[in-house]
């Protein structure tokens, strides 16, 4: 044990070390008491603390959170994913500071993000130089630190963590690699659960890839077989999140309101919008890199087919940022929900991180190989190739140039630091839940519903604008109101989601009939629950309940979690059966 802990010091330590002053330097602001002021944060901290007191008061799983939007309640689990906000909630309830558990998480899936990085580069490239710095890059990216720092969102950066993995893990696939599978396996499942709107632009990333290398799947259909069986398990095992979500869409049409809404024809980016968008720095490096790879390519009289793909794919995502004629066509228009075309840049630049990866590794082996050799490496025109391919050799000139590189991206990038108030800002109460709409999210909702309407949490309006009160209570959960049967309807004082559901009871609470329930289109956007048309006075219990498709949606997730931890010992059995 001991001398395999030498080994590993002597092989990766001055990697280990580069790296983990990458995650030292990169969370520089967290150290600090509160949070960044990033603009967002307001609404991450929420879902984090709407869900420790959704817990709280028994709901598992709740997609619904009940005390956001002034007690009318927001859908916030259908829109952002929450299996990895469950760790800070807990903490939440444990009765750790919301700032520090937000932070926590953050760091976990940092240092877990940038070792995966690394790995996956190292065993796509052969080398631990080159993987080590192109993880630096990655990490020191400006829009890494603008979706912690600026305001952009934790979601979207534990998504972008996830895609180089993800991205590799494709391409190893496609060679048939055993861990390739598992990383990507591993990559889209993360982004699925962090970030839906970066694992659509990956996953229109991932087809072009697949369509680049479609020889490949020609010659080996059973690479295809196996990718699409990855894919199953990860769709089973996230359908806890996509089923419900889909089905709320089915059933209700919603917007951005508020002055999030953007409209992707106002918000397509120019030329010099897009450089700035990446950064000069990054673009320079990228340009000079694919020049070297051509040139270099060009003198060995071989290009490599997948790293020529990743150029391709890169260079349409980088055109995507800035096409007016793809936005403003029928294609850009079913894609409008990106709301802005620089939401593009999270994969792109892993792409570009990807692709350098690769292409200063070709240029390597083309300098040093055989075929180099005879086309002429020591040449003038091959000299350039040679020295990068010899200074990538030698660990030392990598740490210097490592170091270097974390230093100049974390002046390069100047972030936001903490906000002296934020301990303040970002210990959020059950009643800034109630209260502040900043605070309780509010931005997806009903096509029709205004929040500035949601007043009187506890009046129900009837259909000839009567009122009735009632009473919340369950955390908002759950209402009782006496009402007069024989209006035609009463708009009760929840947003609608599809899985209100409604009874008429006894004196004595118990559920006697089940009413119809609506969204009252065209009108509020709340629950609509319409009255039976009798005489008379009746008492309505209105609550939330799972529907029999989220609840399908978790016996697939839950089967599908058993199937994965059971499966590798089934399989290392057969294996051991197999070798006897």
């Amino acid at each position: 044990m001991k001398n395999k802990f030498y080994r590993f010091l002597k092989e990766e330590g001055i990697y280990m070390a580069l790296l983990i002053l990458c995650i030292v330097i990169f969370s520089i602001p967290y150290y600090a008491p509160g949070l960044p002021s990033a603009s967002e944060n307001d609404f991450h901290s929420s879902r984090i603390m709407s869900l420790a007191e959704s817990l709280k008061l028994g709901f598992f799983l709740p997609k619904l959170r009940t005390m956001l939007m002034k007690g009318f309640g927001y859908g916030v689990g259908f829109f952002y994913p929450d299996f990895f906000s469950y760790l800070p909630a807990i903490m939440v309830n444990m009765g750790v500071d919301v700032a520090f558990a937000m932070k926590f998480h953050v760091m976990i899936f940092t240092v877990l993000g940038v070792f995966f990085c690394y790995r996956s580069l190292g065993k796509l490239t052969g080398s631990r130089n080159i993987a080590v710095f192109m993880t630096i890059l990655y990490f020191g990216t400006h829009c890494m630190w603008e979706n912690l720092y600026e305001g952009t969102g934790i979601g979207a950066y534990m998504a972008q963590v996830a895609l180089p993995v993800a991205i590799v893990g494709l391409l190893r696939a496609l060679q048939d690699e055993k861990e390739g599978y598992l990383e990507y396996a591993i990559g889209i499942v993360v982004v699925v659960l962090s970030h839906h709107l970066t694992f659509i632009s990956l996953m229109i990333a991932m087809v072009m890839i697949v369509l680049i290398n479609v020889k490949v799947l020609v010659r080996s259909p059973k690479i295809l077989g196996k990718l699409f069986g990855v894919s199953m398990v990860g769709l089973f095992f996230t359908a806890q999140y996509w089923m419900p979500a889909i089905e709320l869409a089915i059933h209700t049409k919603f917007k951005v309101i508020y002055d999030n809404y953007i409209d992707i024809n106002e918000h397509i980016l120019n030329f010099v919008k897009t450089i700035e968008n990446i950064r000069l720095g990054y673009i320079v490096l990228f340009v000079v890199v694919a020049a070297l790879f051509v040139v270099s390519a060009i003198k060995v009289k071989k290009f490599k087919a997948e790293t020529v793909g990743m150029l391709v794919v890169t260079l349409v995502h980088i055109y995507l940022m800035m096409s007016e004629l793809v936005w403003r066509g029928p294609i850009g228009q079913f894609f409008a929900f990106f709301q802005s075309t620089e939401r593009l840049v999270y994969v792109t630049m892993a792409l570009m991180t990807v692709f350098m990866a690769m292409a200063v590794r070709d240029v390597c082996e083309g300098a040093l190989g055989g075929e180099g050799k005879k086309a002429g490496s020591d040449s003038k025109e091959a000299g350039i190739s040679k020295v990068v391919s010899g200074a990538l050799e030698k660990s030392w000139v990598v740490a210097i140039l490592g170091v270097v590189l974390i230093l100049a991206t974390r002046f390069y990038c100047e972030p936001t630091f903490w906000n002296p108030n934020a301990r303040d800002r970002y210990m959020v109460s059950p009643t800034h839940l109630e209260d502040d709409y900043g605070i309780s999210c509010a931005e997806w909702l009903p096509v029709e519903c205004e929040p500035s309407e949601c007043k009187e949490v506890n009046i129900a309006r009837a259909s000839d604008k009567t009122s009735a009160e009632g009473v919340k209570h369950d955390g908002f959960s759950s209402f009782d109101v006496w009402v007069l049967l024989d209006k035609e309807y009463y708009d009760m004082p929840f947003v609608y989601y599809y899985g209100y559901r409604a009874w008429l009871t006894d004196d004595a609470g118990n559920l006697v009939k089940e009413l119809a329930t609506g969204e009252a289109y065209d009108d509020n956007g709340y629950l609509r629950v319409f009255m039976p048309g009798e005489e008379g006075v009746g008492h309505v219990y209105v609550t939330y309940r799972k529907t029999l498709v989220q609840k399908i949606a978790y016996v697939i997730t839950g089967l599908t979690t058993l199937f994965i931890v059971v499966y590798p010992f089934g399989a290392r059995k057969r294996l051991e059966k197999a070798a006897k």
